[in-house]
């Protein structure tokens, strides 16, 4: 048992570490050259995430030049609550839009590199249309509700509330869900006619029994409590 516990403390260092190292590795690049020092999945996760969200980004642009959105409905939402749900749920002037838009661009990147999630948030953490999977219609039950229904929530934990507000290249962060897997959580943002609206957001579990896929030459110290390690849910 002392030995299981040992041995789990050294996988989540490690994760840890993978995640320090990657944003190290990132800081201060654009998106290219960020790319260009990582290796291995977190490579091909982050490619396939900044192409998606230059796809939505443009997806919006063009909506709105077609008179379909507007950039106040996009950049200064209202979140009127939808009734009786719990978590709460909430509507705004696009999420109707994405519900029938970002389907096609975000379902197939899951089986495509085996994500747990691929979603857009706006800078408040709103995601307007999460994975079929867990898009289902509240039934009251706040148990299934809280696994089943995540389209239309606002996510502000620790986690959620970075991935849409941030302007880096990229965010990776390593987490803990309440049920108890370790998550990879990694975030590029979305621009809109060159105004920064939110993030896309894919979150993928740690390969087992492999060191760190991150080009670094040094190793970096161990995460302090402010680094990107957190226990929360996802």
């Amino acid at each position: 048992m002392e030995d299981d516990v040992d041995e789990g403390n050294r996988n989540m260092h490690e994760l840890a570490l993978q995640a320090r190292a990657l944003m190290d590795a990132a800081e201060g690049l654009d998106g290219e050259l960020a790319q260009q020092r990582l290796m291995g999945r977190h490579q091909t996760v982050f490619l396939a995430a900044r192409q998606t969200a230059d796809r939505i980004g443009k997806l919006f642009e063009k909506a709105i030049a077609r008179g379909e959105l507007s950039e106040r409905a996009l950049f200064q939402p209202d979140y009127p609550a939808i009734n009786g749900t719990r978590p709460p749920l909430y509507h705004t002037g696009f999420d109707s839009f994405t519900d029938q838009q970002l389907p096609s661009l975000q379902e197939p990147l899951l089986n495509e590199y085996g994500l747990s999630y691929a979603i857009a948030c706006d800078r408040n953490g709103y995601v307007p249309t999460h994975n079929a999977a867990v898009s289902r219609a509240p039934t009251g039950d706040y148990d299934h509700d809280l696994k089943y229904c995540r389209s239309k929530r606002i996510f502000d934990d620790p986690t959620g509330s970075r991935c849409g507000a941030h302007e880096k290249p990229l965010l990776l962060q390593t987490y803990k869900r309440d049920t108890g897997e370790i998550m990879h959580d990694l975030s590029v943002p979305i621009y809109i006619n060159g105004k920064h609206w939110g993030g896309f957001r894919v979150g993928y579990p740690p390969e087992k029994n492999t060191a760190t896929s991150v080009a670094h030459k040094e190793q970096p110290a161990l995460p302090t409590a402010s680094s990107n390690y957190r226990l929360t849910r996802a």
